[in-house]
């Protein structure tokens, strides 16, 4: 739904006459429009620490980027695409949780107080909760593998600043939404 009202508060000249089947239709037309014009230059990236990591039958793909973001919020129709500004300060990672090349899931990740990393929710298609036991042991197999490769990153290389909080180094692109959605609204 949160996908939908962007489209709608975008677009509310083109609703007359729409049935809930053609809004759908139309408004993830409207949002893979947005994701073909963002250059690649100025979308906002970020380093993923495991890009990749298989845990079983599944793999999670952390996702580094805005663009990828937006894309993970159309194919499983919920607002993860609005997580950009939580990502880019360092504050959240986003993985997307695939089985045989599909997805499954969308975890996130965010950083405690205490600098350490865990999972506070995970979504599967249009914000439907995964109560799969082995999704889940996955995902909590994911936030486990990236909070260990945190410590150690940051024990190698010291504390650092992240480089999205330096002066001028944000700059938003058009396809993002200015407010934090929860997924569980």
């Amino acid at each position: 739904l949160p996908i939908l009202s962007d489209f709608v508060y975008a677009c509310a000249a083109v609703l007359k006459g729409m049935n809930w089947r053609s809004l759908r239709r139309r408004s993830d037309e409207w949002h893979r429009a947005l994701l073909i014009e963002v250059d690649p230059a100025r979308d906002v990236r970020w380093r993923a620490l495991l890009p990749q990591l298989s845990v079983g039958p599944f793999e999670a793909v952390e996702l580094d980027c805005g663009f990828l973001l937006a894309q993970e919020g159309l194919e499983q129709r919920h607002c993860i695409g609005t997580y950009v500004n939580a990502c880019s300060s360092g504050a959240s990672r986003i993985f997307s949780l695939r089985r045989d090349g599909k997805r499954v899931a969308t975890l996130e990740l965010q950083r405690r107080r205490d600098a350490d990393w865990s999972m506070v929710q995970i979504r599967g298609k249009a914000n439907s909760p995964v109560t799969d036991a082995e999704t889940l042991q996955a995902a909590h197999d994911v936030a486990k593998a990236y909070a260990e490769c945190a410590r150690r990153t940051s024990l190698s290389t010291g504390p650092q600043r992240h480089p999205a909080l330096k002066p001028g180094a944000y700059t938003t692109p058009a396809y993002v939404v200015h407010r934090q959605d929860h997924w569980t609204g």
